[in-house]
C-alpha cells in the first residue's frame, strides 16, 4: 500500500478501479479498490476524498460505500467538466 507523509492534505483524488472482490495479492495489479482508496485518505488525514477511474461495472454507489467505510470525509465521484476547489483551508491550517 502506499505510504502517506503525515501532512495537511486537503483533497485526495485517487483512482478506483479495481472491484472491491479482486485479487489484491497480485504484484502488478496497478490500481486500488475504493476501500483503499478510503484508507490512504484516512491515513493522510485528507480533508476530502474525490474518486476517479470508477468502472460503471463496479458500481458508482459501491464504490462510494466502500471508500466511505474507511473514510470519514466528504467523499465523492469525479465528474468530468467539473472544477474542484483545493487548498482554500490549507491558508488556514498553515
Amino acid at each position: 500500500m502506499l505510504e502517506v507523509a503525515q501532512q495537511v492534505v486537503d483533497v485526495l483524488l485517487a483512482e478506483a478501479a479495481l472491484p472491491e472482490d479482486a485479487d489484491l495479492s497480485a504484484p502488478d495489479r496497478g490500481h486500488i479498490t475504493a476501500s483503499e482508496a478510503g484508507q490512504i485518505a484516512a491515513s493522510a488525514a485528507a480533508h476530502s476524498l474525490l474518486l476517479t477511474h470508477v468502472p460503471i461495472e463496479n458500481g458508482f454507489d459501491a464504490a462510494l460505500t466502500a471508500a466511505r467505510s474507511k473514510f470519514v470525509g466528504p467523499t465523492r465521484l469525479a465528474t468530468s467538466g467539473e472544477c474542484y476547489p483545493v487548498a482554500q483551508r490549507l491558508a488556514v491550517v498553515r
